[in-house]
């Protein structure tokens, strides 16, 4: 049995490594990453299956302020909720923000995600 514990501790370690976390929010279960770029970590969580559903944040937010959305969404999605870069759990990098680099972070989110096609939703900076 103690094995087995050790087994399983070692297999979580591996996980929180690689960066991936269980996220819970009421009414939905997903998962939580961080996404390697040139100038920091990307912060992102996926929950549930289907069409991939991306919503990006405003200015000042972050995925968290999305979470309620989630629950209904996943009926239908495939609901991926991303920190751009200086918020949230996303790095911040030591120059002002650009809009041409948040751009850029996202499409890299969605080349490295592999999805055919996404639906998109956003408001203010987002």
């Amino acid at each position: 049995m103690k094995k087995l514990g050790l087994c399983v501790f070692n297999v979580l370690a591996f996980l929180a490594v690689l960066g991936q976390e269980r996220v819970e929010i009421a009414g939905a279960e997903g998962k939580s990453y961080f996404l390697q770029t040139d100038w920091g970590k990307v912060y992102y969580e996926v929950y549930g299956e289907g069409d991939p559903l991306l919503i990006l944040h405003g200015n000042g937010g972050s995925a968290k302020g999305r979470h309620h959305m989630v629950p209904d969404l996943m009926e239908n999605y495939q609901v991926i909720l991303m920190d751009a870069r200086c918020h949230g759990k996303s790095d911040c990098t030591d120059k002002d923000l650009d809009y041409f680099e948040m751009a850029e972070d996202v499409r890299f989110l969605m080349t490295h995600l592999d999805h055919q096609k996404y639906t998109i939703w956003g408001h203010s900076d987002g």
